[in-house]
């Protein structure tokens, strides 16, 4: 625990020397594990499992939008998309905190940190990090522009570190790299005229631009994720595995009519989405269906 209080010491001090001090000093846990959610991550406060979890519904709602519009060409409104996620998501429920996350503990650290970095600035640069995260978070800025979080943090963690910015190209199609790397540099152009970038990207009204920037550059990058894996076969069939797992959708098996497939997703509980797909043309959807075995 020597070399993480080190690195938290110096991480401290920087962020008072640029005039965004965290109020207190965080409780650092160490875990000798991975993280079970997150097996890459070397450290995570508590609420980064509630953006995780944000995040992932933002992409499920699009990969199905996507899925909807543009392979079973059927239009169906963002609220029948939001209910029909959230049923999916239900069996599955959120991604944390964990349950090694006790009510006083601000950030653990994990295996991967000290297997992975074996520098003094590597360890301090995972700190500045997940640091930034708490000054956010105890300005309350954290939780209210979700999605640029990691890019922030990434920013203000390359500041403190003099590490270089990583310039993407325009085919970058990697979500993660893109709300990383990408968002950061993003950050970087927002802050790039304020005499303190530090105190800039903590106002609501800067946050809110990157954030629509970001966006810009996802939303596409989500479009091309899915018309790649939804033209995959091995994709769709995992899909209809998953699919032929829920009751409503077994019963389907040799039983596939427009009709019952609609009763299929009311019995779900999805009760807009199958009012929504009453009178609509459902002929690619239910080939879809077919073709693997219902």
């Amino acid at each position: 625990m020597k070399s993480i209080n080190d690195s938290l010491d110096r991480v401290l001090r920087f962020y008072e020397s640029v005039g965004t001090p965290l109020s207190y000093e965080p409780k650092i846990k160490y875990i000798n594990d991975i993280s079970s959610e997150m097996p890459g991550a070397k450290a995570n406060i508590r609420d980064e499992y509630e953006v995780l979890d944000n995040f992932i519904d933002f992409f499920s709602k699009n990969l199905m939008k996507k899925l909807w519009k543009d392979f079973y060409c059927i239009q169906i409104s963002e609220s029948a998309i939001e209910e029909a996620t959230n049923i999916q998501k239900q069996p599955i429920g959120n991604t944390g905190p964990p349950k090694y996350f006790e009510k006083d503990t601000d950030i653990i650290v994990f295996r991967p940190y000290f297997e992975n970095c074996k520098t003094k600035e590597q360890k301090d640069e995972v700190i500045a990090h997940k640091i930034w995260h708490l000054i956010e978070k105890e300005r309350d800025v954290f939780k209210k522009h979700p999605y640029i979080v990691e890019g922030t943090a990434n920013y203000a963690m390359k500041k403190f570190s003099g590490a270089e910015f990583q310039e993407l190209s325009d085919n970058v199609e990697d979500l993660l790299t893109i709300m990383f790397e990408g968002a950061a540099n993003i950050v970087r152009y927002h802050a790039k005229e304020s005499t303190n970038p530090y105190k800039k990207i903590l106002e609501n009204n800067v946050r809110k631009n990157i954030q629509e920037d970001l966006m810009a550059e996802v939303n596409p990058v989500i479009g091309k994720i899915a018309k790649r894996n939804l033209e995959n076969e091995n994709t769709q069939k995992i899909y209809f595995y998953i699919l032929k797992q829920i009751p409503e959708f077994r019963a389907l098996q040799g039983n596939l009519t427009a009709q019952n497939l609609i009763e299929a997703y009311k019995n779900l509980g999805a009760n807009q989405l199958a009012e929504e797909l009453q009178n609509k043309d459902l002929d690619k959807l239910l080939d879809s269906y077919k073709r693997l075995g219902f």
